[in-house]
């Protein structure tokens, strides 16, 4: 009995599909499956449900990467969710309170990043305004770390040196306020500290005024003080006093550091004393 050509090519087909169906039981469901979700994804498109849409669109590439709507609608929500991240920073834009603003812009940029000029603008805004505010209430230090933050995002110029001079400013404005503690400290008497605080300033500004003269000043004192002190130990030494001596020795070298015949006798005495 022969057959036909063409009734042979039919059962042919018939069992290759047999065997695709076969080796893939879940192609007709996967099918399925896309196609609702795509329905699924568009209403949500359509209802401006930007988060659920991408998440749709983004979960039916992944089953059906050449499905070519997918993309398109994918690239339209994700430009959606950007604004409505963009227009959430514009809502929550507060100098006092800056971080919620700052994360939607940062996801407006996320999401699309042809609005990242747009986005960085506003951070760079909203960093310098809440600079400015810390240091209204004299927070000098946290002003800075704002301002630096803002030189991150601003790319103009002009802005730049805005920012640029409100940094030095801030910076001068510690200065200040460590000299007028300084001041006061040694006003007290209390010449170790202040001149720690002098010291730090002409670390910072060697050309700040009077700082210069405060050291000079202080070294001086100190120096009176350790020659003071080390000629009191050698009394002290002298009359078989040697704990005294040490103490008055260990405080000469409190004032100078450097005083070489202090260091050589307070190791002399301390020898002897561990003999006894």
């Amino acid at each position: 009995m022969r057959y036909e050509p063409k009734f042979i090519v039919k059962i042919l087909l018939n069992l290759i599909l047999m065997f695709i169906f076969i080796v893939n039981p879940f192609c007709l469901v996967k099918s399925d499956e896309i196609s609702e979700l795509y329905r699924e994804s568009m209403k949500y498109y359509k209802q401006q449900n930007w988060e659920k849409a991408v998440e749709g669109f983004e979960k039916i590439i992944e089953l059906k990467p050449e499905y070519k709507k997918a993309f398109v609608y994918l690239e339209k929500s994700r430009k959606g969710l950007a604004n409505k991240y963009y227009l959430q920073g514009l809502e929550l834009y507060n100098p006092i309170k800056n971080e919620e603003a700052i994360n939607s812009f940062k996801k407006a940029i996320e999401y699309d990043p042809t609005m990242k000029e747009k986005c960085e603008k506003k951070i760079a805004q909203l960093y310098y305004e809440s600079g400015m505010e810390a240091s209204k209430v004299d927070k000098y230090e946290e002003a800075i770390e704002y301002f630096k933050l803002a030189l991150q995002y601003e790319q103009d110029k002009n802005r730049r040196k805005e920012i640029s001079f409100e940094i030095a400013h801030n910076r001068k404005e510690i200065l200040n306020k460590l000299f007028e503690q300084g001041k006061k400290l040694y006003n007290e008497g209390n010449l170790v500290e202040a001149n720690k605080i002098f010291q730090k300033i002409y670390s910072q500004n060697k050309d700040y005024p009077e700082v210069n003269k405060y050291i000079s000043d202080i070294k001086k004192t100190f120096e009176e003080k350790a020659r003071e002190y080390y000629l009191e130990g050698l009394k002290e030494y002298d009359q078989g006093n040697i704990k005294k001596a040490i103490q008055l020795w260990e405080k000469t070298l409190e004032y100078d550091p450097t005083h070489v015949k202090a260091q050589t006798s307070l190791e002399r005495a301390k020898a002897e004393l561990k003999k006894k």
